[in-house]
This record gives C-alpha cells, structure tokens and sequence, in this order.
C-alpha cells in the first residue's frame, strides 16, 4: 500500500507553493481516475473546488466531498478514491504535525459557509495569481482554517443527527434492493422532503444518487472478480436492462462495462 509523503499529490497540479513546512496546491484529477487503497504521512486540509468526487474510507464507508467545504484529515488514515465521475478541482493544504498540532480536531471534520468561501476563494487567487504578500496570506488563512474548524468541531459535538446515520445504513446494507423513499421515510420517521434535502446538504448528492451509485461501484468489483453476463448483472444491480445499466456505467467511469471483460 502507498503512503504519500507530502508534496505528493493525486492527479495533476496546476498551481503550487510551499510556505514554511506547508504545501498548498491546487490539483486536477480526470474522469474516470481511481486511487488505490493507501494513507498520507501528514495532516492535510482539502477543500474540493468543482466536480463529482467521493472515497471510502478503512471501514468500507462511502464519503462524498460537497463542494466549497473544507475537510481536515488526519495522518495515517487508510482510503482509497473511487473513480471520479467528472474532472475534479480541488485545493490540498498538506502540512506536519509539528507545524500545527491538531489533537482535538478528528478526521472528517467540515467546515462550511461564508468561512469556508473565503478562505478557499482567498487561497484560489493567491495561488493563481502569486504575489509579494502570497505566503503570509496562505499561511495565515491555513492557521484561520485550523481554528475555525476546530471551533466547529467543539460547537457540534455529532456530526450528523442519529436519523441520517441510520438512512446512511440501511442505504449501505440494501442498495441493491428496490428502496422507495417514501418507505425510508416512514421507517426512519422523517418527513420525505426533509429527510432528501439533509441528505444531499451532508452527502452532496441525492439519495436515488447514492444508490445508483452504490449499484454501479458492486456492479465493477462483481466484473473485475466474476463472469457473469452482463444482462444478469444489470437485473442483480436493479438497473431496467443491460443498456441502461451501460448508459450509467459508462457516465460514472468513462467507459462501456464491456471493455473490461
């Protein structure tokens, strides 16, 4: 398994600097790109710009990057990226902990709002557009990030209410039979409307979204490790037939299930 050190980067970068320990990078990764399963020697705030963009983590749990938000990582956690359903741009602050120590912030924390559109829009510009005063922007608004997360994470002591972990679980254990969200919703007790707008707001996409997607990442572990047709595969990923599951299958990985048998 691979572990970045830091000013390594996936995908492409396109805008670069280092200040006094840090990295901060602006980078591109393609359609269709996957990063095996691997770990970051290093701390890293990353915030995506634009695109479609999730990764598991060690436990097998999907995660979803909503744009303009900004995540805390900590060292040493096992992921890998699943492949991404557009080009994505995204902003990667990586640094060590002897730069800024983070014992209370945990993995996974957000930041969204005015304060995460600035300082990412701050960060873009300076990055794009270097200047005299670029390293002591980038490295002060990288301390304004640290605490503003922080902050965050002590004001909302869950992350998510105990009713969207549940959806997320019965999402995660039945996706691949015929789910209704009426049906969701009254199991969980949430009104539909409100149960489909948290979940996107958390989740960045739509829970029909998530399923799909679920479906479509079991449909490619199941043609890379067995040789079942795929007309039977699409049926077994609740897809209407083989085209539509193809139509689907090559939207999400940038090319036709068939090319990989």
């Amino acid at each position: 398994m691979k572990v970045f050190t830091i000013g390594e980067f996936h995908g492409d970068v396109i805008h670069r600097q280092d200040v006094d320990g840090a990295v901060f990078a602006i980078t591109r990764r393609k359609r269709g790109e996957t990063v095996p399963s691997h770990s970051h020697d290093h701390a890293a705030i990353r915030a995506l710009i634009s695109g479609d963009h999730h990764y598991v983590d060690d436990s097998g749990a999907i995660k979803n990057s909503v744009p303009k938000a900004w995540y805390y990582s900590a060292p040493n956690q096992v992921h890998s990226h699943e492949a991404c359903q557009t080009d994505i741009f995204s902003i990667g602050i990586q640094f060590p902990s002897s730069l800024a120590p983070t014992p209370s912030l945990p993995t996974g924390s957000v930041l969204r709002g005015s304060s995460a559109d600035f300082t990412l829009d701050l960060i873009q510009n300076h990055l794009k557009q270097p200047r005299v005063t670029t390293p002591k922007v980038l490295l002060s608004t990288f301390h304004l990030l640290l605490a503003t997360l922080e902050d965050e994470g002590q004001q909302n002591t869950t992350n998510i209410p105990l009713w969207l972990s549940k959806l997320k679980t019965l999402l995660d254990e039945n996706f691949l039979d015929q789910i209704h969200v009426e049906q969701l919703s009254h199991e969980i007790g949430i009104h539909p409307s409100h149960m489909a707008r948290v979940f996107r707001s958390e989740f960045g996409q739509t829970i029909t979204g998530y399923i799909r997607d679920r479906r479509l990442e079991w449909s490619l572990t199941q043609i890379k490790g067995s040789d079942i047709k795929l007309g039977a595969l699409a049926t077994q990923a609740g897809f209407a037939d083989q085209s539509h599951f193809s139509r689907e299958f090559k939207r999400r990985y940038g090319h036709n299930p068939s090319t990989l048998r």
